[in-house]
């Protein structure tokens, strides 16, 4: 049995779980009869949906896969985002998403809307390596300095 204590009133937060894990700045996922549930440091359950895992939230949104295997984004409270028809691996680029052909292991780059940005003919990609400037994406250096136009 795990618990969560205020660190404020010392008092019990969150009564009971199998196990409790830290997901962002402001959240937890709490897993109980094997199902993962979004809760604040208050120990308010902020959405009935039940999750296969726990996910990390990372400026207000996580990765997850939802009930019928689909990928999405989630916010703050467990509210859908988005949701892809295509296998998305990282959303670190933020409105900018890696995505991988399951078949051929390539990775591209799509836009929130599903929209193609590159196409999956990469053996290997690095969100922070993206830009755009004057209209067109391209791999750039940490000043955003284009090196490679793409598109």
């Amino acid at each position: 049995m795990k618990v969560i204590l205020s660190k404020k009133t010392r008092k019990e937060i969150i009564s009971y779980s199998e196990k409790i894990r830290f997901s962002g700045k402001n959240r937890y996922f709490i897993l109980k009869n094997k199902k993962w549930f979004l809760y604040d440091f208050n120990g308010k359950q902020l959405s009935t949906r039940e999750f296969k895992e726990d996910y990390n939230f990372e400026d207000g949104k996580a990765l997850v896969s939802n009930e019928n295997n689909e990928n999405e984004i989630i916010g703050n409270n467990g509210q859908t985002l988005h949701k892809f028809s295509k296998q998305i691996v990282n959303i670190n680029a933020y409105p900018y998403l890696i995505i991988q052909n399951k078949s051929t292991g390539k990775y591209g780059l799509i836009d929130a809307e599903e929209s193609t940005i590159a196409e999956e003919t990469f053996n290997d990609i690095t969100p922070e390596y993206f830009g755009k400037k004057e209209g067109k994406f391209g791999v750039c250096n940490f000043q955003n300095e284009p090196l490679k136009d793409i598109i």
